[in-house]
């Protein structure tokens, strides 16, 4: 091998390992950058699946407040149901109620009064009645001026002749005064069950 034949292997040889060198830095830069790709591709699709995890659990508290809401309104138009049932049934009860049992009410009302001489108004079923228990009874009698007919479902009103006071113990009027109090308990027995 010739002097020339050794320089050219030892250049050969030095430009192989700066080409070795080259390559391998290359595929270290390659092997990073694949690395990184890697790593934001991970962290995109993490985020992705957050964000998605995030959105459905939105969207069960959004169904889960609607299934709430229309739940409270089902119950709560079944317990308006049940509360106006009770209602009709007790004025319907009332309605059907005997004549003596006007005769508290109407006393109430002379009571409160207290006025000597009053007029008494009950439904058309009970002016009749009315009537014979005021001829009977002389005490009451002598305080009832007046026996007259109103479109009520039952009970008695008392007021004076003139018409410009009035005590009102209709059953409708009353059913009106304790409904309030009455709805209460009634709600809170049906939300017990």
């Amino acid at each position: 091998m010739t002097g020339m034949d050794a320089i050219s292997e030892a250049v050969l040889r030095k430009v192989r390992a700066e080409a070795e060198g080259i390559v391998a830095d290359a595929k270290a830069k390659v092997d990073e950058a694949v690395g990184k790709a890697r790593k934001q591709h991970d962290d995109r699709l993490a985020a992705e699946r957050s964000r998605l995890v995030e959105e459905a659990k939105v969207e069960a508290s959004r169904i889960l407040a609607q299934s709430a809401i229309s739940s409270r309104r089902e119950l709560l138009t079944a317990k308006a149901a049940i509360v106006e049932e009770v209602f009709s049934a007790a004025t319907a009860a009332l309605a059907g109620g005997a004549v003596g049992e006007l005769r508290p009410l109407i006393e109430e009302g002379i009571a409160t009064l207290g006025l000597d001489k009053v007029r008494v108004i009950v439904s058309a079923r009970d002016v009749a009645a009315v009537k014979a228990m005021v001829a009977s009874d002389r005490q009451l009698g002598d305080r009832i001026a007046e026996v007259k007919e109103a479109a009520i479902d039952g009970g008695a009103i008392v007021e004076d002749p003139a018409g410009s006071v009035r005590v009102d113990n209709s059953y409708g009027t009353r059913l009106a005064m304790v409904r309030p109090a009455m709805l209460v308990e009634i709600g809170s027995t049906l939300l017990k069950s």
